[in-house]
């Protein structure tokens, strides 16, 4: 009984997401948008038939330098509540065909400085330090061109009521970039208050000598 006071909001609420899997065909020179995002630059959409020399894919992606680059894709229109999680993922990696790397960058935009405080992030961004966010905020890593796909996410505590957007890139511009495949984004619930923290602690407690009660009993 006493867990069950110890409830805290709903997480992992997926507010958008995007595979480009609605894309079957090679395309080069996207600007605009691409399936349910938006292009700033150009970028291309590559299939797992592709006469790029790309192997190994097994769903659409986007190459990040357009042809010509550089580009980015982005999400716009969210509005966040003040106090709750919010969780950026994505698969990245390297241009997957020659031996030069390029450089990936995230940005997360809200309203103001301090409106979004970084409270984890994990894959290629792990270990940023953690702290409040300056409005136009942006955090850059360096892909070998052979670096494997892999997940990486940030997920920041809306400090107040704010708008967000937020952009994955590159700064190349040779016509082959980094990768990105399934991007999303989600309301992670939210962080229990000191009380919440203590109740639960206390339910744990009451569990733990509920059970040690019926062991001496059936002693």
């Amino acid at each position: 009984a006493a867990l069950s006071l110890c409830s805290v909001a709903n997480a992992g609420t997926v507010l958008f997401s995007e595979d480009f899997d609605s894309i079957t065909a090679n395309t080069l020179n996207i600007t605009g948008s691409v399936a349910s995002m938006d292009v700033f630059g150009e970028v291309d959409a590559v299939v797992p038939v592709n006469p790029f020399g790309i192997s190994g894919l097994t769903s659409t992606v986007i190459d990040l330098d357009g042809s010509p680059g550089p580009g980015g894709i982005g999400k716009g229109g969210f509005d966040l509540v003040a106090g709750r999680l919010y969780t950026l993922s994505f698969v990245a990696s390297g241009a997957q065909r020659r031996s030069n790397g390029d450089t990936l960058i995230v940005g997360l935009l809200s309203d103001l400085t301090g409106d979004l405080a970084l409270v984890d992030s994990t894959g290629l961004f792990a270990g940023t330090p953690t702290g409040l966010l300056t409005a136009e905020w942006a955090i850059s890593t360096f892909l070998a061109g052979n670096s494997p796909f892999a997940e990486s996410s940030l997920t920041v505590r809306a400090v107040n009521n704010t708008s967000f957007a937020f952009g994955i890139a590159t700064d190349s511009r040779d016509n082959i970039g980094p990768l990105v495949d399934s991007v999303t984004f989600s309301d992670a619930g939210v962080i229990p208050e000191p009380a919440t923290w203590a109740m639960m602690i206390a339910g744990f407690g009451l569990v733990g000598f509920a059970a040690r009660r019926r062991a001496a009993v059936a002693a």
